[in-house]
């Protein structure tokens, strides 16, 4: 849950950087270069920090919750999506733009590519039929190709839209996701309790 610290971050770095911060141009990255230097943003340490705090939540969480996933491919994918999702936001915020640009891009590419499958594989099997879960889906599905679209294309148009289609919606999502699962936790507790309890 606490992964969606990066969209307030991004939001407050983004309006003070205007004018000269283009919402539509521009990529989550360029956010994070320092000021002073070429194309520098006023808050990029807080961006950067961000990054690094909601992809070590997203890693420790999901290692956390792993065993109240249970078993089957879906909770596989998505647990395996969050984790390297969650080691790539944490390296994007670690590695800016300004120290590597090859490396920067090397590790953000995972969190563009797969930030929609844990949306994908788990929204169906944590969240109840039902209006939310089919927007859920619809809107990872979109992500999805968003993601692939401006990781594939490196001169696609407008760039910081399409990134941000790829990543915000997906940052909810994940968020979301978290809630639900942790609110299935005393169920499972209670679920465990009575097994023991029979067995006794």
């Amino acid at each position: 849950m606490l992964s969606a610290v990066t969209l307030p971050a991004e939001i407050v770095a983004g309006l003070l950087a205007a004018p000269q911060y283009h919402w539509l141009h521009q990529t989550i990255s360029e956010l994070g270069i320092p000021a002073g230097t070429l194309g520098g943003m006023p808050m990029h340490s807080v961006l950067n920090l961000a990054l690094v705090l909601a992809g070590a939540c997203l890693v420790a969480g999901t290692v956390l919750l792993l065993p109240s996933l249970g078993r089957g491919w879906r909770r596989g994918v998505g647990a395996g999506a969050l984790l390297l999702c969650g080691a790539s936001t944490a390296a994007t915020g670690l590695i800016p733009l300004d120290v590597d640009v090859a490396l920067h891009v090397l590790v953000s590419i995972p969190t563009l590519a797969l930030a929609a499958v844990p949306g994908l594989a788990l929204g169906p099997v944590l969240l109840r039929p039902g209006a939310l879960r089919t927007v859920v889906l619809a809107v990872s599905v979109l992500a999805l190709a968003s993601g692939i679209v401006v990781g594939l294309w490196i001169e696609a148009p407008l760039p910081g839209l399409l990134e941000r289609v790829a990543v915000w919606p997906t940052t909810v999502i994940i968020a979301l996701l978290g809630v639900a699962l942790v609110g299935r936790l005393p169920a499972q507790a209670a679920e465990r309790s009575a097994s023991v309890g029979a067995a006794e």
